[in-house]
């Protein structure tokens, strides 16, 4: 049981890593500017919730590791199944549109994700400027030492 332990530990802590990287990062580059923080909040709390109710479970009897494992598959394949329903990112349709050098740089995969996202043309249009805006600013690529500095 123990390499099936370990196998099963280690794909679940890379999936863990995966989610708690990507999942707040998507839900901010998709989110209305003023739901941000919330939604980022909202997210750390879900974690920490997560890891409390998973640790009271993995101290009780009843609790094998077999169930300790299968329960966060429950949220997995939510999560799974749940982001083929998204749009593409807007910030992300830039950025690959630019790095395949699409005729319009990815804009109207962008404008079409946020015209859904934001249910307007004014917003959609608004929010493409300032993304398109960011990523002219962020472009400009920073030396690793700029960690160190302040």
């Amino acid at each position: 049981y123990i390499p099936h332990f370990l196998f099963f530990r280690i794909l679940s802590g890379i999936g863990v890593g995966i989610v708690t990287y990507a999942l707040p990062m998507f839900v901010s580059e998709i989110a209305p500017a003023e739901m941000r923080g919330v939604l980022g909040c909202f997210m750390q709390l879900s974690m920490v919730c997560g890891t409390l109710v998973a640790s009271m479970l993995n101290c009780q009897q009843f609790v094998g590791y077999q169930l300790s494992f299968a329960m966060p598959a429950v949220p997995a394949v939510i999560v799974a199944t749940g982001i083929f329903c998204f749009p593409t990112s807007p910030r992300f349709a830039l950025v690959q549109g630019q790095r395949l050098g699409l005729p319009d740089g990815g804009e109207e995969t962008a404008w079409k994700a946020l015209r859904y996202l934001r249910g307007s043309d004014a917003e959609a249009d608004e929010e493409l400027t300032l993304i398109k805006e960011s990523l002219v600013e962020e472009h400009a690529d920073a030396p690793w030492s700029a960690l160190w500095r302040n």
